[in-house]
């Protein structure tokens, strides 16, 4: 496919994106507020006027309204407009790795060889990739804005992601014929979580919070193994660089509180859209 034909499949991978951090905005707010998540129409959080249609498109009406509320005049939180750009944007990055070859495959199908500029539509194992990573994605930006904004977990998307894990494991060892497919995966995300839940326990919680076990976990579950561990390692990665460029900058203090969610789902996203390297660092093309 030339660059004319993917530009509507790109599209719609990035107003699906939209979309999905527009509803995502909405659920963060309700638990907070402790109102139900499927059910009333969205409402500025200010003023508690109901908004229309057009007050509801994804970053296009954060930018025509300048960022404010069109009844109250109030500023709209920044976090909404981050939410819907970066699901836009990952679920844009999930379908160009599928296109290059370089998408980690999900643990709910056979291993397949790596292989480069896979044509998508041709590719039907590839829709169920970009599917599964969605969700995986939703559940991970939930998690990380969330942490962000409370310093807290959620444990719904937490649970829901080891849930799609297990369930895509489950489907592996169907395929194979013998759970022995899938241990190396369970006994990784089990180890994953017996590290987290150590440093949990020795640094009596200043050191790393108990729901980051837990994310750390189902995130583990759900890319599988040898994902899970390139995942970890380049969350530390990550999460070391902040720590360093932000003291630097002076943003935190050495006793600044820091969530460490978003690192992990920032490692498990760079592992899942960049499966080349995780392949060189294991010497196998074969997952």
């Amino acid at each position: 496919m030339n660059a004319a034909e993917w530009m509507p499949i790109v599209a719609v991978a990035g107003a699906i994106g939209l979309a999905s951090g527009s509803f995502l905005t909405v659920a963060l707010d309700r638990v907070d507020s402790g109102g139900t998540i499927l059910r009333g129409r969205s409402r500025c959080p200010s003023c508690k006027k109901s908004l229309r249609w057009y007050e509801l498109v994804p970053l296009a009406s954060f930018m025509w309204q300048r960022g404010r509320c069109r009844s109250c005049g109030t500023a709209i939180p920044l976090w909404y407009p981050a939410i819907e750009a970066t699901l836009g944007l990952a679920l844009v990055g999930v379908l160009v790795a599928g296109a290059l070859g370089t998408l980690l495959p999900p643990p709910f199908r056979d291993p397949l060889p790596l292989s480069p500029a896979l044509e998508l539509p041709a590719f039907i194992p590839g829709i169920a990739d970009l599917l599964y990573y969605g969700f995986v994605a939703v559940c991970g930006a939930a998690i990380a804005f969330y942490d962000l904004r409370r310093l807290l977990i959620l444990p719904q998307p937490t649970w829901a992601l080891a849930a799609l894990g297990a369930f895509a494991h489950a489907m592996r060892a169907y395929q194979a014929g013998s759970v022995i497919a899938i241990v190396p995966a369970v006994a990784a995300a089990a180890a994953i979580f017996g590290l987290f839940w150590l440093l949990w326990f020795l640094s009596r919680g200043r050191g790393m919070g108990r729901g980051d076990a837990d994310v750390a976990f189902a995130l583990a579950l759900a890319i599988g193994f040898p994902g899970s561990i390139v995942a970890i390692i380049l969350a530390f990665w990550f999460g070391a660089a902040y720590g360093i460029l932000a003291l630097a900058f002076r943003r935190i203090r050495w006793k600044s509180e820091v969530p460490f969610a978003p690192f992990l789902v920032l490692g498990a996203y760079a592992a899942i859209t960049i499966a080349t390297t995780a392949a060189l660092w294991t010497g196998t093309y074969g997952w």
